[in-house]
């Protein structure tokens, strides 16, 4: 499972983007996405400092990679160095929201459910400043689906299309 991790990440993407299509009206206008990601996902101090201070990455940048990688800070870093700074400095695109919103489980304000509790959950982990457990919490859901493991070939496939899918969206 060890190296199935980003590939579930991709899958999971993958169905909030397909699950995503009916709640556009869900998504804010893009000058909004990162604040309205602030209030709802906040990023620990910790972690921004992690990014920011010691690593030296922008900002914005560094807030999308982990929003992106829910919050595992290695794959954010892989992409922060890999990714060209033009898709970095991206705003973020109703796809990119509406896939971190599902992956983080969280809901908007005024649709009920159980995203609220999970932001409320992360607030206070971000308050203590104990990202690690949050990031725990939140990847185990992802590893429930061990179905997904024998899905070997399809996986890949799947994983490719996501890829292009999430790049695409700037230039479509």
């Amino acid at each position: 499972a060890m190296q199935g991790g980003g590939l579930g990440n991709l899958l999971e993407t993958l169905e909030a983007v397909m699950a995503g299509d009916q709640y556009d009206d869900d998504v804010p206008e893009e000058a909004e996405r990162e604040r309205e990601l602030d209030r709802l996902i906040p990023i620990s101090a910790e972690l921004r400092n992690q990014l920011v201070d010691e690593f030296g990455f922008q900002e914005g940048r560094a807030k999308k990679a982990l929003w992106l990688h829910k919050f595992d800070v290695n794959r954010a870093v892989e992409w922060l160095i890999g990714e060209s700074e033009d898709v970095q400095d991206q705003p973020i695109t109703a796809r990119e929201f509406r896939a971190i919103m599902h992956c983080f489980g969280v809901a908007r304000s005024g649709s009920s459910g159980p995203g609220q509790a999970s932001a409320e959950l992360m607030t206070e982990d971000s308050a203590a400043g104990d990202s690690a457990d949050a990031a725990r919490q939140l990847s185990q859901h992802s590893d429930d689906d061990s179905d997904s493991q024998h899905a070997g070939e399809n996986e890949r496939r799947l994983a490719a299309d996501t890829l292009a899918i999430l790049m695409g969206d700037a230039a479509a």
